[in-house]
């Protein structure tokens, strides 16, 4: 009997989840994140008659373990390739993603809505994006992410055709949850 009772006991504790061998990895609810990149930009048919890049900084608030409300600010330098014209950006965005958690990698699909300024005539933006985190640890993580951004209102003579149509926007950057 008392065998039996350790037995069971064992067996108990080695089928509790606190006791798994890998750990997790991802956000959970309520968690904050904070995320840095760089980007580049590029035009609707990735024939770089557009060229930029800059950098992304994101804060985001977890409302369940797969979906994520953030806000983003992008600054950008940008210009129509052949001519000097460089023009600096700035974009504002809220953006509203869903993580599909696959052990260390967590593909996201998502939406984002704002507005570009700068040297530019302020206008709407949004448009789709998606992108994929790698967990190097529990709580940090490396990703990519794509957004197609379209452009309402205006046009800068600056940066072409571009903001009629829209651009790509391609991030490389690190982020940690707390």
């Amino acid at each position: 009997m008392k065998r039996s009772i350790i037995l069971l006991g064992i067996g108990l504790l080695l089928s509790t989840p606190a006791l798994a061998i890998e750990p997790e990895y991802g956000p959970r609810q309520g968690d904050w994140e904070v995320a840095v990149g760089a980007n580049s930009v590029n035009d609707e048919e990735w024939v770089s008659s557009t060229w930029g890049g800059g950098l992304t900084g994101s804060l985001g608030y977890f409302l369940t373990d797969d979906l994520e409300v953030a806000l983003r600010q992008s600054i950008l330098a940008s210009g129509a390739r052949g001519t000097k014209e460089t023009a600096y950006l700035g974009s504002t965005r809220i953006a509203v993603d869903y993580h599909i958690p696959l052990g260390r990698f967590y593909p996201f699909i998502g939406a984002n809505f704002g507005t570009t300024y700068g040297d530019v005539h302020p206008v709407a933006s949004g448009g789709p994006e998606a992108g994929v985190k790698y967990w190097a640890v529990s709580n940090a993580f490396l990703y990519t992410m794509a957004e197609y951004n379209w452009f309402t209102g205006g046009s800068s003579s600056q940066v072409g055709n571009a903001y009629d149509d829209g651009l790509f926007l391609v991030t490389v950057g690190m982020g940690m949850n707390f």
